[in-house]
């Protein structure tokens, strides 16, 4: 269920997030300016306002999800869009523009393509963020009911017994920590092969 809830999380985010960036980067002026602001008041508070999500749109998975991804869409938005700024300023792009390419076709053919690398690495990195929000939401007890394992729930349900049997904790964490370590290794390596 984490692993699920946390693919969805981060999928949201990017789709979300690239629209953001996209638009923000492309076309510039009073649209840039009013979506970086709307961007900002996201970033202030980002895991205070998945909490208020979750409490509102009730316990389970797509809640889960969407309160994550909330918090994970401004940063997918403004590395987009620092990307698309950089990407649009290139001299094949004005090229391009000068050979007769409409701008449509400059944004699919040259702008997004050249723009995908950080996007890409930052999914990575932020699906161990996901994987921690969702874990520590269902270790609080707003994730699925019971009868669904998710590995916070399995940290939480070991608590009572961590005198008597601590594997019901220790194992699932460690788990929670070597994915996030792994994730961190491969957004490294993707990163480095990029360069």
């Amino acid at each position: 269920m984490t692993v699920r809830a946390t693919g969805a999380s981060v999928l949201i985010a990017v789709v979300v997030g690239l629209a953001i960036g996209v638009l923000a980067g492309f076309f510039g002026g009073w649209i840039d300016v009013f979506l970086m602001r709307v961007v900002d008041v996201l970033l202030a508070i980002p895991l205070l306002l998945a909490l208020a999500i979750v409490t509102a749109l009730g316990f389970g998975l797509v809640p889960m999800a969407v309160a994550v991804a909330v918090a994970l869409v401004p940063q997918f938005a403004r590395t987009t869009r620092a990307q698309v700024v950089q990407v649009k300023g290139q001299a094949y792009v004005e090229a391009a523009r000068t050979g007769g390419a409409s701008w449509g076709r400059v944004l699919w053919k040259h702008i997004l393509p050249n723009s995908w690398g950080p996007v890409a690495v930052l999914a990575v990195l932020d699906f161990g963020t996901a994987v921690l929000v969702i874990s520590s939401l269902s270790f609080l007890g707003f994730g699925a009911p019971p009868p669904a394992a998710e590995w916070g729930t399995l940290i939480s349900n070991g608590r009572n017994f961590l005198i008597t049997s601590p594997w019901l904790s220790l194992l699932p964490g460690l788990f929670v920590g070597l994915v996030v370590f792994s994730l961190n290794h491969i957004a490294r390596t993707i990163e480095e092969v990029q360069r």
